[in-house]
């Protein structure tokens, strides 16, 4: 089912005007007010042929009015990871041909920093309040633009916005990758609006919608949060850094009712006993996306909130997610984790298995277990400027553009199953296994949901001779036990030979475990 969707937007707009559409930093905005705002910026970004502008700024106006105003524009967003180093960023300006930034008053130390080696120069923007005379002074071969909006520019969208060419990009998300050089992922406007229309089609929002804004703005689950509220008319509520380790009292308190994050959120909020049954009643909409969602955890939630608790997947290179499962109760009972469900209709998926043979995913496919491949309208073109990755991910079959996810899945009882990363299978004393299989069962030994393995100790040569277990805050530290009862259900060589404990495990910018941070800690022996 197509949908218009940039007319949806500025329809949702114009319907509006006086509705609160953002509330950040305790303050909230109308939709004329970021309207305005973003044409502000628009008019500026115009008058200097800017089309590219990366975003600085995190949970602050001026971070989403320069989304806001990239979309009406047609321009192309690239939020900047703040745990970047200044020498990163600036690499990413130049491999996206960025010299335009919108930074917020906090930002004005780390500005600083980058400009200190900026290799060329850049365009500055800033919202009225910011104070950028000294930092302007100190570096005068940049230029900088102070925004303030007025009655004028609200008109602006009307008269001066034109749609962008779908082919356009929309945003630069930047992912990991294996050789510690980023891949960077373009998203075009027709693989933005196609998400779009089948989040629309499934769960359509409405204008009495409050929407959490979870995920940093460099994590693309963010997209989804702002441009879902945005169609519908919804308000955005961005969450502050410190509330996103325990949420429940926020969503409470503001009455939210649309809700994404990854399930690490909800073993932080079992952490502090404070998901409890109907704690969380506004919530009518809960999607859960990044990582494996387990089914005690799915459960715990659906009793907090009485809400659909829905699990979506699917990698950046595909636009968000393109695979939806309703989490049901009987799903504990079968699975290790909750299914991640079927494709959107009009995309289509397939396994490559060990064999290397290729099956279509269809209703009647047996139980197969193999590489997962994604196809459709939200696949991307490739990795910005890297072929050879784009060769590796990138392929086509019958004519028709594939994406190989590097993602291990299996159809168990006509129900696809995430079982983890390919490279995520490690070989211990020469040994194939897959690391989730072995926090499975730790979970399960442990009564533990927060558990991280990590291969250990590596030789010279990097071989994982054994694993080691990462346990956070288990009922009772009984590690010899734990030890006995993994060694019935794996190979002996898999089994944890040293347990750990921690108050919480680390996480990335993300909400993920960060291994590498667990690595470092085995490495420098910080325990």
């Amino acid at each position: 089912m197509l949908f218009d969707i940039r007319s949806i937007v500025l329809n949702a707009i114009q319907n509006h005007l006086h509705k609160p559409a953002l509330w950040v930093d305790k303050c909230s905005y109308t939709y004329q007010q970021m309207t305005a705002i973003a044409c502000a910026l628009n008019k500026q970004w115009q008058s200097l042929s800017i089309t590219n502008i990366a975003i600085l700024s995190q949970r602050d106006l001026s971070a989403y009015a320069a989304i806001w105003g990239c979309y009406l524009g047609g321009k192309t967003y690239i939020p900047l990871n703040q745990r970047l180093a200044s020498k990163q960023i600036i690499e990413t300006l130049e491999e996206t041909g960025c010299t335009a930034l919108v930074i917020d008053k906090h930002q004005l130390h780390r500005l600083s920093d980058i400009l200190e080696i900026a290799p060329i120069h850049y365009q500055i923007f800033c919202l009225s309040g910011v104070d950028v005379r000294e930092i302007s002074a100190r570096y005068p071969d940049h230029e900088f633009y102070t925004i303030d909006s007025t009655e004028d520019d609200f008109s602006f969208w009307k008269t001066q916005l034109t749609a962008p060419d779908g082919s356009r990009y929309a945003y630069i998300m930047q992912t990991s990758g294996s050789t510690g050089k980023p891949k960077r992922i373009a998203v075009n406007y027709d693989n933005l609006h196609s998400y779009l229309g089948n989040i629309y089609h499934r769960w359509p929002m409405t204008s009495d919608d409050r929407v959490a804004q979870f995920s940093d703005l460099s994590f693309d689950l963010s997209v989804h949060d702002i441009f879902c509220a945005m169609m519908s008319g919804a308000c955005l509520y961005s969450l502050p850094e410190l509330v996103k380790l325990n949420p429940v009292g926020f969503i409470r308190h503001h009455q939210l009712t649309a809700w994404l994050s990854v399930p690490t959120v909800i073993e932080l909020c079992l952490q502090r006993d404070n998901l409890v049954e109907h704690s969380m009643p506004s919530l009518r909409l809960s999607f859960f996306c990044g990582q494996a969602l387990l089914p005690e955890l799915a459960y715990r939630w659906e009793m907090a909130t009485g809400c659909a608790v829905i699990n979506l997947y699917g990698p950046t290179e595909c636009t968000v997610a393109v695979t939806s499962h309703l989490y049901q109760s009987c799903d504990d009972l079968h699975f290790n984790s909750v299914p991640i469900g079927n494709s959107f209709s009009d995309h289509q998926l397939a396994i490559i298995d060990e064999e290397q043979q290729w099956h279509r995913i269809t209703n009647t496919l047996a139980n197969t277990t193999g590489e997962l491949c994604l196809s459709g309208p939200q696949l991307t073109e490739g990795y910005l400027n890297d072929k050879t990755n784009t060769a590796k991910a990138y392929f086509l079959k019958d004519g028709i553009r594939w994406y190989r996810t590097g993602d291990l899945v299996s159809i168990r009882d006509s129900h696809l199953i995430h079982l983890g990363r390919l490279d995520h299978q490690v070989k211990i004393a020469g040994q194939r296994v897959e690391l989730g299989e072995i926090e499975t069962i730790a979970r399960q030994v442990t009564q533990s949901h927060s558990i991280a393995i990590v291969p250990w100790p590596l030789s010279p040569s990097g071989y994982a001779s054994g694993t080691v277990a990462f346990v956070s805050k288990p009922e009772q530290w009984q590690p010899n036990q734990w030890i006995s009862e993994c060694k019935k259900r794996l190979n002996p060589i898999f089994v944890p030979k040293e347990w750990y404990i921690l108050d919480k495990l680390p996480l990335n910018i993300n909400g993920k475990t960060d291994i590498k941070a667990l690595q470092k800690q085995l490495e420098t022996q910080i325990l």
